[in-house]
């Protein structure tokens, strides 16, 4: 079974070296614990996950703390997905609980929620993970109170930092090359080539299988909007094929980007093509960007070339066209000078 991360309210399993024995002891409210006895460390976690389970509705009420109250709720999350569920683990454990994780929840104010939001400021995260932050608390919050476990939610109405749009610098078709060059012969040649061919986000990248690619039309499934189809660029279907050719594992279900792990099992980890990209760039001599940032390269390329922004907004999967608007119209000077010249055509007419 492997471990997981324990904090307050979730218990421990632990050897009691008076008794030689190993204990799964789960906190009950109030001060009060329930012991199970085990022969060994994995029967005694085994026994503590069955303790998590039978009085997991003691920590839907108001009686515990706040630390105890979210973890109970990280574990009812199972129609929500894993990289989510991930994401809102993060902000519990490491900024959430450290600073109000020992409030009785049914004590929790919005003073304290204001405090947890200028201490994480202060901290020197950027406005939007701090938003971030809040917004899992108030989710977490929010199922209390729709469930009547809590009268109210103290993270709704707190003021906010914030957040400053940056124009997305256009990426030109020199800069692409110049990007192709760092990369060119390595593991990541086919994952860049097609994240600058396509503007797919690098979690739908990584989370293409083989049997996802036709042709040079991709079927994205794993994505933070709705499935969708996205047609790619020639350069990028015949990098995406010759890499599946070589693939040492075939099929369907196989992933077209695998764990650069000896064995080749599962999928290439984002932070393990992130550290790979960010070696390439400086042994090429190129400023520092992230993957997500070809994304954005595709798209102002798209624009730049008089693409309509509908459509681009269908190939990046936005929800609206107004998003894709928002981001990427700064990046066609061009379109915009030939509408002013017909505004002057009529104008002299």
């Amino acid at each position: 079974m492997p471990r997981r991360r324990a904090h307050r309210g979730d218990g421990s399993a632990y050897k009691d070296r008076t008794l030689n024995r190993w204990v799964a002891k789960f906190p009950l409210g109030g001060g009060k614990y329930v012991k199970h006895y085990a022969p060994t460390e994995l029967a005694a976690r085994q026994e503590l996950e069955q303790l998590r389970r039978l009085h997991a509705s003691d920590h839907d009420t108001a009686s515990g703390t706040l630390d105890a109250y979210l973890a109970q709720w990280l574990r009812s999350l199972v129609n929500v997905r894993e990289s989510t569920k991930v994401s809102y683990a993060a902000h519990v454990n490491n900024h959430i609980s450290p600073l109000l994780g020992g409030i009785p929840v049914a004590r929790l104010r919005p003073s304290d929620v204001r405090r947890l939001v200028s201490a994480r400021l202060a901290a020197g995260l950027s406005p939007s993970t701090v938003r971030r932050i809040h917004s899992t608390l108030h989710a977490a919050l929010a199922q209390g109170v729709q469930e009547r476990a809590l009268t109210d939610n103290a993270a709704h109405g707190i003021p906010l930092p914030r957040v400053e749009e940056h124009l997305i610098e256009a990426m030109t078709e020199d800069d692409a090359d110049r990007i192709r060059e760092a990369v060119d012969g390595t593991f990541l040649e086919p994952l860049v080539e097609l994240l600058l061919g396509s503007g797919l986000r690098l979690g739908e990248a990584l989370g293409l299988d083989q049997g996802d690619v036709n042709g040079n039309v991709l079927m994205v499934r794993r994505t933070k909007t709705r499935k969708r189809a996205v047609v790619i660029s020639d350069d990028a279907e015949q990098a995406l094929w010759r890499h599946i050719a070589a693939a040492k594992v075939r099929g369907p279900n196989v992933p077209v980007f695998a764990s650069i792990r000896k064995d080749g099992s599962g999928r290439l980890s984002p932070s393990s093509a992130y550290h790979a990209f960010q070696r390439l760039l400086r042994e090429a001599g190129l400023p520092p960007m992230r993957l997500h940032d070809l994304r954005h390269g595709a798209a102002s390329m798209m624009v730049a070339q008089g693409v309509h922004m509908k459509v681009v907004a269908d190939q990046l999967g936005h929800r609206s066209v107004q998003t894709t608007d928002r981001f990427y119209a700064h990046v066609a000077p061009s379109s915009l000078q030939e509408a002013v010249r017909l505004l002057n055509r009529r104008k002299s007419g």
